[in-house]
């Protein structure tokens, strides 16, 4: 309220939702005016799509009345170790380097527009010095937290890759010394390279852990677009989670949905119908960057992927589809899409045109 910003390293969750802003968007709410931070969700209801709002609505959790904290949302930074094709460094340490060859700029924006520099680091890698993306790192950050833990029922991490990060496990140790950790949910948005299989000791005290696992393609196709994760390493840790949870946990497939994925859609839904029938899918459409959003792609391409995807189990196909139908043609010539393909590939000493055969082909017709 003195115009200072909330941030988990200075204020406790329950002091950020009695803030003026949240006061506000709240009343935006009520007022059925969607508030400009929400846009994203807004979106994917607007075509069909599902939402971190519309998650909340339907597990029905708060039922009116006072306000209090019953789900946290944890984004662990950007320490990762993948450098997927369709991310960058807001999200991933791991592209640090290559984004500074691919545009020459010894920065990158954050969240909020904020402006975050690139330095060498004492062991030569790049890196940052903002305390907003390293929050994880201060103890003061996970004591401000403890202070949602009564009403808890659903924690999110996500990253980053949230499974790097040691300390968000003291976290959850701490809601099982305050008997709080047999009511609350847990979701894990990781890539699945790794699996620290000394937490499940932990994991078994939480009401159900779920792991939402990222896979966009199968064989060459994840390797190329999850740079510089195997897809063997990807199958030997479904299978070791499979075997040390004897059916405990829940496993979802997490797809990023653009231009350098959508003809890889298809072939990896059926994969994941015939090795994990039943398992439940989560769409992530890519907005940034730009040029790798679906309406890059030529309107034909498009239209060919949909007839495709329509043959799909209409669980797959409905999550998919609004996003696909919905795409709007982009100022953003192919060609550039290609050159900053091409390039990518100069820095990384790989080959787009072998590892997405499909797409090669679609984009030379």
């Amino acid at each position: 309220k003195n115009g200072n910003l909330c941030t988990v390293m200075t204020h406790t969750p329950q002091q950020a939702i009695e803030s003026i802003n949240h006061e506000q968007i709240r009343e935006k709410f009520l007022n059925a005016d969607w508030p400009g931070a929400c846009r994203k969700c807004r979106d994917a209801e607007l075509i069909g799509g599902s939402s971190l709002r519309t998650l909340h609505l339907a597990n029905k959790h708060w039922q009116g009345g006072a306000i209090e904290i019953l789900g946290l949302d944890l984004r662990l930074g950007n320490f990762c170790n993948a450098r997927c094709v369709f991310c960058g460094p807001t999200n991933s340490t791991g592209w640090y380097a290559d984004h500074v060859a691919l545009r020459g700029e010894l920065h990158f924006f954050g969240d909020l527009r904020t402006k975050i520099s690139l330095r060498p680091g004492t062991d030569g890698q790049l890196t940052h010095d903002s305390n907003a993306l390293n929050w994880w790192r201060y103890s003061q950050s996970w004591k401000n937290l403890q202070c949602a833990d009564v009403g808890l029922l659903d924690i999110t991490f996500s990253g980053g890759e949230p499974l790097l990060i040691n300390e968000h496990l003291a976290f959850l140790e701490q809601l099982v010394t305050s008997n709080q950790s047999s009511k609350i949910n847990i979701t894990y948005k990781t890539n699945l390279s790794i699996l620290p299989v000394h937490a499940t000791a932990i994991w078994q005290r939480f009401k159900s852990v779920k792991f939402v696992a990222s896979i966009d393609g199968i064989n060459d196709a994840f390797s190329y677009l999850r740079y510089p994760l195997h897809w063997q390493d990807f199958l030997e840790n479904i299978s070791l989670l499979k075997q040390a949870s004897q059916g405990a946990y829940i496993l979802e497939m997490g797809l990023t949905l653009g231009a350098v994925t959508l003809l890889e859609m298809a072939s990896t839904c059926e994969w994941i119908n015939n090795n994990w029938p039943g398992t439940n899918i989560v769409v992530n459409n890519v907005q940034f960057p730009q040029i790798l959003q679906l309406g890059v792609l030529p309107k034909a391409v498009r239209a060919r992927a949909a007839e495709r995807i329509k043959l799909l189990p209409t669980r797959y196909s409905d999550k998919i589809l609004p996003y696909l139908m919905s795409s709007r043609s982009s100022p953003i010539s192919v060609d550039q899409l290609k050159s900053f393909l091409d390039n990518l590939d100069k820095i990384r000493n790989t080959n787009w045109t072998c590892a997405l055969p499909e797409l090669s082909m679609a984009l030379s017709l």
